[in-house]
C-alpha cells in the first residue's frame, strides 16, 4: 500500500495584457503570460512542488520566469501561478511549443505536457465594448478569440459577465480579475442587471492527464 500519493491535475491558459492585443492568440513580438492552475487530485499531500515551462521552440522566444516552487499541497488544494514569456523578430516558427511539468520534488511524482500556441498573423479587429451581457445559451470559454482557441471553461445560460471588448464574432469578457475569456458575441445578449458573482459563473476546465498527443490547433 504505502504512502497515499497526491496526484496533480492542472488548467491553462494563454493570456496577452498589458501591451499585447488582447485578443488571446499569440502575434508575434508579444508578451504574454501563461497562468497555470495547478490541482492536487490525490489522496496524498505534496510537500515540496513545482512547476516548470521549457521552452521547445528556436530561438527567439524568452521565458522570463519558468520554475515555481510552490508551497506544500494537500488533498483538494489548488494554486495559481502565472509563467511569463515573449517572443521577438528572431522567432519564425509556426508555433511557439512549451513544455509544462508539474512534479512533487519529494516523491519524483508529477505530469508532462507539451503545449503549443500557434503565432497568428492576422489579428481579429478589436472594438471597445463595455456593460453586462447575459448568456442565451449554455456556453464554451475559450482562452483566444478564435474558434480553434482551446477551451477553458464552460457555462450555463442565464450568466452575466463584464464584456470589454470585440473581435469579430467573439466578446472578451471578465471571468475573474486578471483572466479574460472569450465567448461568441451570437451566444451574448446586453442586459442592465449586475454581473454574476465571481466564482459561480462558470466552471473550468481541467486538463487532467496530460494528453496523448500535443495541443496542437
Amino acid at each position: 500500500g504505502g504512502q497515499p500519493q497526491p496526484r496533480f491535475a492542472y488548467s491553462y491558459q494563454f493570456i496577452d495584457d498589458g501591451q499585447a492585443s488582447g485578443d488571446g492568440l499569440l502575434q508575434s513580438e508579444e508578451s504574454a503570460r501563461l497562468r497555470v492552475i495547478v490541482k492536487n487530485t490525490g489522496q496524498g499531500k505534496a510537500n515540496k512542488p513545482f512547476a516548470l515551462l521549457r521552452n521547445l521552440s528556436g530561438d527567439g522566444v524568452l521565458i522570463n520566469k519558468g520554475r515555481f516552487e510552490m508551497q506544500p499541497l494537500g488533498p483538494g488544494e489548488e494554486r495559481t501561478i502565472d509563467f511569463t514569456f515573449e517572443t521577438n523578430k528572431e522567432f519564425s516558427e509556426p508555433a511557439v511549443r512549451v513544455e509544462l511539468q508539474v512534479y512533487d520534488y519529494a516523491l519524483h511524482e508529477g505530469v508532462t505536457d507539451k503545449l503549443s500556441f500557434p503565432v497568428v498573423d492576422a489579428t481579429p479587429k478589436a472594438r471597445p465594448a463595455s456593460g453586462v451581457v447575459q448568456l442565451n445559451a449554455d456556453a464554451q470559454i475559450l482562452a483566444g478569440a478564435s474558434s480553434s482557441a482551446p477551451v477553458i471553461g464552460r457555462a450555463g445560460r442565464g450568466v452575466r459577465f463584464v464584456q470589454n471588448q470585440t473581435f469579430d464574432d467573439f466578446a472578451r469578457i471578465e471571468l475573474e480579475p486578471g483572466r479574460p475569456g472569450f465567448v461568441r458575441t451570437a451566444a451574448l445578449t446586453p442586459v442592465t442587471q449586475l454581473p454574476s458573482e465571481v466564482g459561480k459563473a462558470w466552471t473550468l476546465v481541467w486538463q487532467v492527464t496530460p494528453p496523448h498527443c500535443s495541443v496542437l490547433v
